[in-house]
């Protein structure tokens, strides 16, 4: 019966998650220029789809659930590892299309804090993922339209630069964003830490 009722409120919560994604956004649309509600529908279901893939294994590591390692994004597994994670929608680059964010909030873990975990833009027709972050390839927010890069391949390469988000495709900007310059930005929450 516990885990019946436990299986139920971690399912409560993630379709409650995504039902206040749907509603956030839905009322966040009509501040969008040139939204309307045929690319309203189509942009909600894009992105709750995404959204929807780190809502469900939130509710399973809440659940104490294993997961499944070898069918899950990278980005999506390291979420789990966040105190928070929550999404944005914001109009970033100024184009018109609303961007999707999701992303870590974790002051402890100074790796994982302010970390994009994903960034999708939709062309009214449908959505697409400009990045996700791995562990050897991460993205924090930097304000505005920039995203600041820590990456490696391997021990002598690596890369820190700063990118802009640019009608929906990144910019590489050839500067640094310092860590004291990552923003967090305001989040719906798809979890808390307990």
């Amino acid at each position: 019966m516990k885990k019946l009722l436990a299986g139920f409120l971690a399912l409560s919560l993630a379709v409650g998650s995504c039902a206040a994604f749907a509603e956030s956004y839905t009322n966040d649309w009509s501040t969008v220029p040139g939204g309307d509600e045929t690319s309203e529908v189509s942009v909600t279901m894009d992105y709750t789809a995404m959204v929807e893939q780190y809502a469900d294994a939130l509710a399973d590591k809440a659940e104490g659930l294993e997961m499944d390692v070898e069918n899950t994004a990278e980005s999506v597994q390291m979420a789990c590892d966040a105190a928070k994670v929550g999404y944005v929608l914001k109009d970033l680059d100024g184009d018109g299309n609303v961007e999707l964010m999701v992303v870590a909030e974790d002051p402890d873990n100074p790796f994982m804090d302010k970390m994009v975990l994903l960034l999708a833009t939709h062309d009214g027709n449908e959505a697409h993922v400009v990045f996700e972050s791995t562990a050897r390839s991460r993205y924090y927010y930097a304000g505005e339209n920039r995203f600041a890069y820590e990456g490696s391949n391997g021990a002598d390469d690596s890369t820190v630069t700063t990118y802009a988000l640019e009608n929906g495709t990144l910019t590489d900007l050839n500067t640094e964003t310092a860590e004291a310059d990552f923003v967090q930005p305001e989040m719906e929450l798809l979890n808390a830490a307990e």
